[in-house]
């Protein structure tokens, strides 16, 4: 892992054991892309087709009964935006995915504490301690059926989990009707904030990666965002960097073009 990726996420998370980060990484990386996802835009307009959807993720944070949101907040420093998002992509990682602790035990308890460490660092206490006794009910090797027991209430928090989530963040769906007209000078300056970003690995660049990849949906540039976001998700930011640049050709060109 970057070097200082790894700083970042202890400092900013406190995450204080390479396991720890390591599950949130993880965590993360295979959240996937979140169409409804659009984080502050700096500067540029929202794309037409994702309006709505960057309306609503500017509102404050609404209150949440099953998230611990001071102690989340606390882990990200007071930025509600980035906290958004972690939320965000924790349940389109969870929504069809809650009978992962059903598998072999090895990657049942694997699951279990990565869903352990990354929901205590985004404050769902419940959902944290049910999966701390699953893990322990693997690591003890106890009787299946004691396991199936303990994850029942497990799978049932973290759907409840999820199903606030979706509620009070009110995540809309873009209007189905694309719109390819962009501001190709404010998409090129987003772009110029998040080359250092990538080269740095500072972590606001997956918000900035959001922003440009809803910005650029439905575009002739779609593709070539896809692969910068894929690689940005996974943490690859140096392959994610060097994605930029046939994008960075190709508005250039068309710039040029143009005049």
């Amino acid at each position: 892992m970057h070097k200082l990726l790894k700083q970042q996420l202890t400092e900013r998370l406190g995450l204080a054991d390479d396991a720890a980060i390591a599950a949130f990484t993880r965590q993360i990386a295979s959240a996937g892309d979140n169409p409804d996802l659009t984080p502050e835009v700096r500067g540029a307009p929202p794309h037409p087709l994702c309006q709505a959807t960057t309306i609503q993720n500017e509102q404050t944070l609404p209150p949440l009964s099953q998230i611990n949101s001071e102690q989340g907040l606390r882990r990200l420093r007071g930025n509600q935006r980035l906290y958004r998002d972690m939320l965000i992509r924790f349940a389109n990682d969870y929504r069809h995915n809650t009978n992962r602790f059903t598998g072999d035990r090895d990657t049942s308890q694997r699951a279990a504490h990565t869903l352990k460490g990354v929901a205590a660092t985004l404050g769902a206490e419940e959902v944290a301690t049910l999966a701390a006794v699953v893990e322990k009910g693997y690591e003890e090797h106890a009787e299946q059926s004691e396991i199936a027991r303990a994850i029942l209430p497990l799978q049932q928090a973290l759907l409840s989990l999820i199903t606030e989530l979706d509620t009070k963040l009110n995540q809309v769906n873009p209007a189905e009707e694309p719109h390819n007209s962009i501001d190709k000078a404010a998409i090129h300056k987003l772009i110029l904030q998040l080359q250092p970003l990538l080269a740095s690995a500072d972590l606001e660049l997956l918000s900035l990666v959001d922003t440009l990849d809803q910005q650029l949906c439905h575009t002739p540039y779609a593709q070539l965002m896809k692969k910068v976001k894929e690689e940005s998700d996974n943490f690859n930011f140096n392959e994610a960097l060097a994605s930029l640049t046939p994008l960075i050709a190709r508005l250039n060109s068309e710039r040029e073009n143009s005049r």
